[in-house]
C-alpha cells in the first residue's frame, strides 16, 4: 500500500495537487502557495493557500520528505483528452442556465466501456473539472 495515500487524478477537483504537513492531500483551481498562521500557543501552523481556496480536500498519508515538494500540476489536458477519446463519443452538449442563473452543463455520450456508476461519476468529475462548472454526464450506451 502506498504509504502517502494520494489520490488518483481522475478523482481530483481543479488543477493543482498538494499534501499539508499534516498529510492531508488538498486540490487548488489557482496554483496554491505555502502559507501559515500562528495559533493560540504562539506556534505556526503550515499550510496550503490560494486566493480562490481550495477545491476539495483527500485522504491522509504520510508525508515523505518536504511537504512543499509535493505541489504537483494537473497532467495536460490534451494528454487527458486524447485519453477521453479513445473511450466515448461525445453525441450532444448542452448549456442551461438554472431559476438563480447559475450555469450548468450537461454532456451526452455514447460508450459501451463505462458500465459501472463509480466509473461514470469519475469522468463527470473530470469533464466538470474541464469545463470549470457543475456538469451532468449522461450515458446513452449499452
Amino acid at each position: 500500500m502506498n504509504k502517502q495515500n494520494k489520490p488518483d487524478w481522475n478523482e481530483v477537483i481543479g488543477d493543482w495537487l498538494c499534501q499539508n504537513p499534516d498529510g492531508q492531500w488538498v486540490s487548488f483551481y489557482q496554483k496554491p502557495q505555502p502559507d501559515k498562521i500562528r495559533d493560540m500557543g504562539n506556534s505556526d501552523i503550515h499550510y496550503w493557500s490560494a486566493d480562490r481556496g481550495h477545491a476539495n480536500t483527500y485522504s491522509f498519508g504520510e508525508v515523505i520528505g518536504d511537504w512543499k515538494e509535493t505541489l504537483e500540476k494537473r497532467p495536460s489536458q490534451e494528454e487527458n483528452s486524447k485519453e477521453s477519446e479513445k473511450y466515448f463519443e461525445v453525441v450532444t452538449q448542452y448549456t442551461m442556465r438554472g431559476k438563480d442563473g447559475k450555469q450548468v452543463e450537461i454532456v451526452v455520450i455514447n460508450t459501451n466501456d463505462i458500465t459501472q456508476q463509480e466509473e461514470l461519476n469519475r469522468f463527470e468529475r473530470v469533464i466538470e473539472s474541464k469545463l470549470g462548472v457543475p456538469t451532468l454526464v449522461v450515458n446513452i450506451g449499452e
